[in-house]
């Protein structure tokens, strides 16, 4: 197993080295050094929160919830900052998915048969 932690180690550590990482790092402290934009993505998870939680419970989402998301939504794809910050996390997460295939792959054919891992009935 020490192997293994060895691998992941130098792979964490190439993950942090690369310039999709890197440009995840720089968008996310650009947000942070607004509070404007800040603020405003933690408004929007407050009220994601909410909404998620609503839904899950089975209460109903109210009008005006649905509509300061709207309203809320708007003004992020307003935001140049958070636009980056949306893009470089994009980006980062499209890295992550090939490096998991990659990993998958090498797993054998029945690794990739269910996301749960459990064979259907």
């Amino acid at each position: 197993m020490d192997q293994l932690i060895q691998k992941a180690e130098e792979l964490g550590r190439l993950l942090s080295e690369h310039e999709r990482f890197k440009g995840l790092i720089a968008a996310r402290d650009v947000v942070r050094a607004d509070p404007k934009a800040a603020q405003l993505l933690r408004d929007y998870d407050a009220l994601v929160r909410k909404v998620q939680h609503l839904a899950e419970t089975g209460q109903p989402i109210g009008v005006d919830d649905k509509h300061k998301l709207a309203d809320m939504e708007k003004l992020l794809s307003g935001n140049a900052a958070i636009r980056d910050f949306a893009a470089a996390q994009a980006d980062f997460t499209e890295m992550m998915n090939h490096v998991n295939r990659a990993i998958y792959a090498k797993l054998g054919p029945e690794a990739l048969e269910d996301e749960d891992g459990l064979e259907e009935a």
